[in-house]
């Protein structure tokens, strides 16, 4: 082999041991350089894509975390609560001093609107729900709503967005509720399924300043009487929207003692004044009308002719003729009452053959002094 032959062999060999040195450090670096941070819970990119194989796990995965997690929580039941979580759980959820304050004249709202940076492990997290919880009387609500699941192909892995919400009274009858969207991954774990992480998104916890209205109708005595078959059939009626209205009910001080009475009717059924006892509750008094046929279904109580005495004004429809219609009104005589029938006279035109009258106002409409009528 002569001198250029040897040459060029070794510098052949040495741009090889260049390269192969270069290409060792760029390994190095790039040993060096960090890898990209996973999120705290990522979205699968793979997952099953059969509608009815994922439903079905759907509901086997939800009815697990909601008959151990859920109930868990709503029974004040913590060890039932831990067995929804797994071995290596962890979790992302806001104390009740994070977020901030929403300005608010009638409710204390404080938003969480991104999700803590803190991992909390079983025990942490599930004594940290209970700081929320500690003062309520009872859980009234546990609320866990997927919108989004994703199962793993493995059929041992999922991922859900969902709606999480507990709520409940505190001893004084003020509401609070805590509520927001999270995310979580599920895992198949000795056989049952568990959460494995769970993260806050976004939401609030909401208090009331103010005790809440209370339902007391039956209470006071201020109802129809009516069976529970009926009471069903109307409602039934009412969902169905083949009814706009059932009553209209009048406030008024009939017996002028300072006390507001109601007057209410259920047209062709029945109509009821309600007395204002003074002592929280009603007495039920007939009203002039007795025939069902014609029973309003709102009255208006005014003294028309300035004798002293009220007049009552109904929105029953006594006939229709001639491009006209006539509603009645009833009027004292002595101790008695007299149903003057077509006291009221109005232009119905042929298009409006049958008209519905939900309210009576009194109302001088052209400003003569004279009291007017005004039906609608």
């Amino acid at each position: 082999m002569n001198r250029r032959a040897t040459a060029a062999i070794v510098f052949i060999l040495l741009v090889i041991a260049v390269g192969a040195g270069l290409a060792s450090v760029l390994r190095q670096k790039r040993s060096e350089k960090p890898l990209k941070a996973l999120g705290f819970i990522d979205r699968p990119e793979t997952f099953i894509m059969d509608i009815a194989k994922s439903e079905g796990l759907y509901d086997v995965v939800n009815k697990a975390i909601k008959g151990t997690f859920v109930k868990g929580l709503r029974d004040g039941d913590p060890a039932l609560a831990r067995k929804a979580l797994s071995a290596d759980f962890l979790a992302r959820f806001p104390a009740p001093t994070d977020g901030h304050i929403v300005p608010d004249v009638s409710l204390d709202i404080r938003e969480f609107d991104k999700s803590p940076q803190v991992d909390l492990a079983a025990e942490p997290f599930l004594a940290l729900i209970r700081s929320y919880t500690a003062e309520w009387v009872h859980l009234e609500r546990t609320t866990w709503r997927p919108f989004l699941f994703l199962a793993d192909p493995s059929e041992s892995a999922a991922y859900c967005e969902l709606h999480f919400q507990l709520a409940g009274p505190l001893p004084d009858t003020r509401r609070v509720d805590l509520s927001g969207t999270a995310r979580a991954q599920l895992v198949l774990e000795g056989g049952n399924w568990k959460l494995r992480r769970f993260e806050w998104i976004e939401g609030t916890r909401i208090e009331g300043r103010q005790p809440p209205w209370r339902e007391i109708t039956d209470d006071v005595g201020l109802h129809f009487n009516e069976s529970d078959d009926v009471a069903k059939v109307k409602q039934q009626v009412i969902d169905g929207r083949e009814s706009t209205w059932s009553v209209s009910p009048s406030v008024l001080d009939y017996n002028q003692d300072g006390f507001w009475d109601i007057l209410a009717g259920i047209g062709y059924q029945e109509s009821v004044l309600f007395i204002n006892d003074g002592r929280g509750g009603f007495e039920r008094q007939p009203t002039p009308a007795r025939d069902v046929s014609s029973m309003p279904s709102t009255w208006l109580v005014l003294d028309l002719d300035g004798d002293g005495v009220s007049e009552w004004v109904t929105s029953y429809v006594n006939a229709y003729s001639a491009g006209k219609g006539w509603f009645d009104l009833y009027h004292k005589k002595g101790t008695e009452w007299e149903r003057l029938d077509r006291a009221l006279e109005f232009p119905n035109p042929r298009e409006d053959r049958v008209i519905g009258v939900t309210g009576i106002l009194p109302v001088d409409i052209n400003r003569d002094g004279l009291m007017d009528l005004y039906f609608c």
